[in-house]
Formats: C-alpha cells, sequence, structure tokens
C-alpha cells in the first residue's frame, strides 16, 4: 500500500511538470488528545426533546476541563481539574495518565450543574440537566503532512457513550450506546447503558478516511438520563446541598495517526534571458548647387537656366538602452508543503538588481505543486555580455532558490528609431525615402526667365522627417542671379535711315549682309521692300514690321516667344505668297488677316508696347567723361555724343586735362550703346586705333569693361559733366 501510494504521488509530480529530483519522506506522528484546545460545536438539549440540537457550529464553544469526582464512599465530593486517582481515572481499564498524560476529562461546563446556570433565555439551557442527560459535539482539526497510509488509533472514553466520526464519515460508538441515532433519544438505559463506560475504547481509525492536509475529528459524549424511572437512584438525595454533583459526564480521548511526512524541498527557479537594444539614427542634410557652381548666375532679361542641385542626407547611429529581460518560473516540487515566498530579485553583475514583476503580493503562498512565472526587465550599463542571476526567498520550511543564465547582445537586432527618413526640397517637391546608410538626390530646377534687370534671389530648403520621432532638418541653398536689360527697340522709320544707303551719317551695324540681299520672292532687296509705300497691300504692311522686328534683333533686342513665333510665322507666309498674289486678296480673306494680324503684333514689338520697350531717342551718355585704362596707367578727356538707336560719338584726348594735346594723342571716337551693353573705336591721329567694350552702370554714372584691342587690359569711365 505504501509503495503504491508514494507512485501515485510521483506521477502527479510528473503531470504536474516538475523537473526536480523525487520527493524525499520521513516518518512522523500528529497526536490529538483532549483538553480546552477542542472545540464544542453542537449539544443535545434534552430539556428541548429528544432531538432538540443546539448548532454552535458559527461559534464554537472551548470545551473545559471537567471536575473529576472522588472516589467514593464519602460521596460525590468534587474537587479541581487535572486531579489524579479520580473516579474517572481509576474507573477506565485503560490509564490515561500513563499512557496519554496530555489527555484531560473535558465537558461543556467543569460541573454537571453546569448547564442549569445558562440564561433561561440561553438555547442550551436546561436546570435538571444532570437528570435529563446530555450529548456533547466536540470537534478537533488537526493537519497530516504527508500520507497517512497506515491509517491511526484513537483510545476513547465517556461517561456514559461516545462516538467517533472522521472528516465526516462514522467510524466507531461504545459499546454504551447501544442503537444508531443514540444521541436524539431520552438517553435512557434502552439507548445508552449506565455502566461499560469504564471499557476504554481502542479504535482503529481507517486510512481511507484520512487525507493529507487537514482533517476534522468529531467526537459525540453522552451523559446518561439519571433518575428512578430509568433504575437509577441519586445517592446523595436529589438537592442536598452541597451534594449537586450526583450524575457528572466528561469524554476523554487520545489519537495517533502515523504518516509519511514529506521532507520539504527547495523551489525549483528557472529562468530565460533575452537581450534588445535601441539604435536612434540622427541625420544630417547638406543641399548645394552644383551649377551655377559659385551659386551666381548672370543672364539677359527674358533668358533662362537650367539650376543643377545636389542633397545629401548621412545617418548617425548610436546604440542605447541595452535590455535584459525574461522570465522567472518558481515551481513548488513538494507534494504537500506550501512555500511562503517573501522576494524575487533578478541581478545582473555585482548586486545591479533588475526589476521584477510578479502577478502576486508578497508575501505569497505558493501551493505544493503550483508553479507561477514572474517578468524581469532591466537596463545595463553597456553592450557586455554577462550572468543574470534570479534568487527566489522564502520563510518556513520550504527554502528558496536561484538560477542563472547567461545573455549576449552580439546576435539580436536592433529596435531602430529614425532608421528612414523622407526627404523633400521646397521646389523639387517629394525627393524619396532614405534607410540606415547616406542618401544622394540630384535634380534640376529652371531659372527664369525675368521680364526686368536687377539682382534675384533663388531661395530653397531641402528638408527631411524621420518616420519615428517626427524629427526634422534642413538646409538651404540660394542662387544669386544678376539680371542684365534686354535692349530697346526701334520703329521701321529709324531702320530706313540707318543703312549703309542713308541718309543717317552712321549706319547701324545690324543691316550689314541685309541691306542689299533679296526680299523673299519679292525680287526686290530688303532695304528697297521697307521704303516701298505699301498701299493697302498687306505683304508690304506685314514686310516693313517683319524687317524692323529682324533688325531690332539683330541689334541686341529681346524677342517675347510671341514675337519670335511671330517671326517666324511671316517668314512661312512670305516663302509661299508674293506681293501680287497677297494684292489681290479681299480684305476678309483668311490669308490677308493672317499678314494683318502678324503686323500688328511685330508693330507693338517694334514701338515698345511688347518686349524689352522702345530705345530712349535722346542720349543717355552724351557728356564729358574720363576715361581710365590699364588701371588708371593712362588717363583720357572723353566727349561723347549718342544719337537715336544708341549711336555714338565723340573725341577726346591723353593726357587729361592736356588739351590741346600733343600729336598723335588726340583722338575721336564711334561706337554703340544697346541697353547696358556699351562698345566704342577710338582713332588716335596717326590712325592707331583701340576696341573698348563693357557694361554701362545703371546710373549711367559710369561704364567699365574688360580687355580690348590696343593694349587695353582693362578700362572704366566716369561721368564729368
Amino acid at each position: 500500500m505504501k509503495k503504491n501510494m508514494l507512485r501515485v504521488l510521483l506521477a502527479l509530480a510528473i503531470v504536474l511538470g516538475f523537473t526536480a529530483a523525487s520527493p524525499a519522506f520521513a516518518v512522523s506522528t500528529v497526536t490529538v488528545v483532549s483538553d480546552t484546545d477542542v472545540a464544542i460545536v453542537g449539544v443535545y438539549n434534552k430539556s428541548g426533546g429528544p432531538a432538540n440540537f443546539v448548532d454552535l457550529s458559527a461559534t464554537p464553544l472551548p470545551a473545559v476541563r471537567a471536575q473529576e469526582p472522588k472516589p467514593y464512599p464519602s460521596g460525590y465530593v468534587s474537587e479541581g481539574p487535572e486531579v489524579t486517582g479520580s473516579v474517572w481515572d481509576t474507573g477506565v481499564n485503560w490509564s490515561f495518565e500513563t499512557n496519554a498524560p496530555a489527555a484531560d476529562w473535558i465537558w461543556e461546563t467543569e460541573r454537571a450543574e453546569g448547564p442549569a446556570s445558562y440564561d433561561p433565555v440561553d438555547p442550551l439551557y436546561d436546570p435538571a440537566a444532570y437528570t435529563h442527560g446530555r450529548v456533547v459535539v466536540f470537534e478537533k482539526k488537526f493537519d497530516i503532512l504527508g500520507t497517512p497510509e497506515e491509517g491511526g488509533v484513537i483510545r476513547i472514553s465517556a461517561d456514559n457513550a461516545w462516538e467517533v466520526r472522521v472528516n465526516g464519515q462514522f467510524v466507531a460508538r461504545s459499546s454504551t450506546a447501544k442503537v444508531a441515532g443514540w444521541e436524539s433519544t431520552e438517553l435512557k438505559e434502552d439507548a445508552v447503558a449506565t455502566t461499560g463506560w469504564q471499557n476504554v475504547g481502542d479504535v482503529s481509525i481507517p486510512a481511507s478516511v484520512l487525507v493529507s492536509g487537514e482533517n476534522t475529528l468529531t467526537i459525540l459524549a453522552a451523559n446518561e438520563y439519571f433518575f428512578a424511572d430509568d433504575g437509577n437512584t441519586p445517592s446523595p438525595a436529589l438537592n442536598e446541598s452541597p451534594y449537586y454533583q450526583y450524575n457528572p459526564g466528561a469524554a476523554i480521548f487520545a489519537m495517533t495517526v502515523p504518516y509519511e511526512e514529506e521532507v520539504p524541498s527547495a523551489l525549483v527557479v528557472t529562468k530565460t534571458a533575452e537581450t534588445k537594444f535601441t539604435r536612434t539614427y540622427a541625420w544630417a542634410i547638406d543641399k548645394e548647387v552644383t551649377d551655377p557652381a559659385d551659386g551666381t548666375l548672370s543672364l539677359m532679361q527674358g533668358d533662362a537656366y537650367v539650376a543643377h542641385y545636389k542633397v545629401n542626407v548621412t545617418p548617425t547611429p548610436t546604440d542605447s538602452e541595452w535590455t535584459v529581460f525574461g522570465e522567472i518560473t518558481i515551481e513548488n516540487p513538494n507534494l504537500v508543503h506550501p512555500a511562503m515566498i517573501t522576494d524575487v530579485l533578478d541581478a545582473v553583475g555585482e548586486g545591479e538588481f533588475i526589476s521584477v514583476e510578479c502577478p502576486f503580493v508578497m508575501p505569497y503562498e505558493l501551493a505544493p505543486g503550483a508553479s507561477v512565472t514572474c517578468t524581469y526587465s532591466g537596463v545595463v550599463p553597456n553592450a557586455e555580455d554577462g550572468i543574470n542571476e534570479a534568487t527566489v526567498e522564502t520563510e518556513g520550511v520550504v527554502s528558496g532558490g536561484s538560477d542563472t543564465a547567461n545573455f549576449s547582445f552580439a546576435e539580436v537586432a536592433p529596435e531602430e528609431v529614425d532608421r528612414c527618413i523622407d526627404v523633400s526640397d521646397s521646389l523639387a517637391g517629394v525627393l524619396g525615402e532614405v534607410c540606415a546608410n547616406a542618401g544622394e538626390f540630384t535634380y534640376t530646377y529652371p531659372v527664369g526667365p525675368y521680364n526686368a534687370p536687377g539682382e534675384y534671389m533663388l531661395e530653397n530648403t531641402a528638408s527631411f522627417v524621420a518616420e519615428d520621432t517626427g524629427a526634422t532638418g534642413s538646409d538651404d541653398a540660394t542662387i544669386t542671379i544678376m539680371v542684365s536689360g534686354l535692349g530697346c527697340t526701334l520703329t521701321q522709320g529709324y531702320w530706313k535711315t540707318h543703312s549703309e544707303h542713308g541718309p543717317a551719317a552712321h549706319p547701324n551695324d545690324a543691316w550689314e549682309g541685309l541691306v542689299d540681299a533679296i526680299f523673299f520672292s519679292s525680287g526686290n532687296t530688303y532695304h528697297d521692300v521697307l521704303w516701298m509705300p505699301n498701299k493697302g497691300n498687306a505683304y508690304y504692311q506685314l514686310a516693313h514690321q517683319y524687317i524692323a522686328a529682324k533688325l531690332n534683333v539683330e541689334n541686341g533686342a529681346w524677342a517675347p516667344a510671341s514675337v519670335a513665333s511671330a517671326i517666324a510665322d511671316a517668314e512661312a507666309l512670305f516663302g509661299t505668297y508674293t506681293p501680287g498674289q497677297v494684292a489681290g486678296l479681299k480684305g476678309n480673306n483668311a490669308v490677308r488677316k493672317q499678314f494683318v494680324a502678324l503686323a500688328g503684333l511685330l508693330g507693338s514689338y517694334n514701338e515698345g508696347a511688347v518686349g524689352p520697350g522702345h530705345c530712349d531717342e535722346e542720349g543717355i551718355l552724351t557728356g564729358t567723361w574720363l576715361l581710365s585704362v590699364n588701371g588708371g596707367a593712362y588717363m583720357h578727356d572723353m566727349l561723347i555724343t549718342e544719337t537715336v538707336g544708341g549711336v555714338l560719338s565723340g573725341s577726346g584726348g591723353y593726357p587729361a586735362g592736356g588739351a590741346p594735346y600733343a600729336y598723335p594723342y588726340n583722338w575721336t571716337l564711334a561706337g554703340q550703346v544697346t541697353g547696358s551693353a556699351v562698345s566704342m573705336t577710338i582713332t588716335y591721329q596717326n590712325g592707331y586705333t583701340a576696341t573698348i567694350s563693357g557694361t554701362v552702370a545703371p546710373s549711367h554714372d559710369s561704364m567699365s569693361g574688360g580687355a580690348g584691342t590696343g593694349g587695353v587690359t582693362d578700362w572704366s569711365a566716369t561721368r564729368v559733366l
């Protein structure tokens, strides 16, 4: 039987998943005796009828040591409790004083007449308890910390009857308890015998009614009905003072239960150790203009340029928050003993403790066979490998335990923060996403055209937004654009007089190569066509404006896209139609309308309504100037006259302020100014020439340029008058 039970327990341990060694056992004994720690959980009060039961289980009364009667013949002389040699001690046939000295005679009160002293309203009240008799229900709880494989033994006696129950199951009753259910009778001779209580019961308690853990022993003890009608004669006489105790009641018992007690095993602690760390990317952004390389750009009015940009983003990863985390599993391998857990600790290194979270409040009782899991997590100072130790502390018979686990960050992937960024540009829009590594974006952006001269700034910003934290960064790049003027336009009247055929004294070089060229299929030169009256012929109406526009463009005037398109459309018409064909077209003819419309647009251009504007016919450069050549090495007086179309003429001499000038330093000049661009040719008396060109300041009070011909390396001129 003992071996079979052990196999069951071991099988249970396997089912529960214990990995510890098999539990060890030792033989122990639990002893239960009658004394004041026994509780009274009920009383059969016969004053209310044979079956009248007063339930005291909710508020049990403590048993008391009964006053034991002295031996006869001096009568029922009472004495103090725990005396020896009383009628009860000497009357039983098994000596409790010798064999179980810890046991004592107990009852509801010290004296038999005690129940009569209860308050009359008390359900326990019975003024004639010494006649009616009484049944007291005693109860004693006891623990078996092991396996009661052999059962137990109880020695018991009661004046006059008893019954033993264990864990609610009937075990035995005394021979004086003649019938089942005797406790609910009048306790007369037919149910409870007067004599025979002296025979101490020697009762075996079967193992089948016992359990590991808490057990309950229940004793029903009876004092018989005692009066003449049941064959009993009170002696001395009833109520004859001081002999009240003529029918005393009491019970005594001693029980032993041997069992195999489990030797407490330490808790089984197992742990895991995992690692993680955070890698945070800090990003930098750099934006630059790659073309123009220096970030500055010079344009003519109306011109455009394609700028090139480059954006670089660079990450700097930083590792931090090296964290060790895992589970701590605590198993109680014992089959009987609970474990009282007082603390759960986890540490790395020397005394570096990590926070532990458990699903209970300590102290915590871990039941036999149970397990519980705690979690821990903590940050360590660096990424070095280490050992992590968990320790469980307890109080009581079950000791704690510990376990260690190695941890390493070598092969764990980081938890990345801001690994990726979205890059955009205020001009180019979304550039793209970059993750973990450096990235580069290149793009182009059109600059211009600008419709007015001046200094312009093209500013733009490249920026990024980190995808996790929303961190941002940006960098700017600026292109400085210097826009020069685009010249001006002159009417057909000017161009008629400024060819090599006169009558103007200084022809405009824009006519060169064109003045005597044949104008398409007209049979006449450009010069002649310009002088021909149109007489209502749309061909000549367009031809006059076309020739003037062509010469204006050749002279450096900017042509807007609409004008350039009109010039091209006019050339297509001239290549298709002759003057005679167009002369025969009526006013609403579609082709004639084309000629007229194009003439109107080109006329607006020539007259300055469209494009850079009409030239100022007053000479803005006319005046007296001081000319410096080659860094001031040669200073000249210079008198300039500007006429219609920006034609320059004049004279001067060297050295400045030296008039009349010695031969050959008296000279003349001829030149042209178009917008801010100026060029001049100086001719000395001996025929030697020097050519210079440059830019007129917007204030028209100064001009300058670089190297020219005739030994000029640089030059500048300042208006004197």
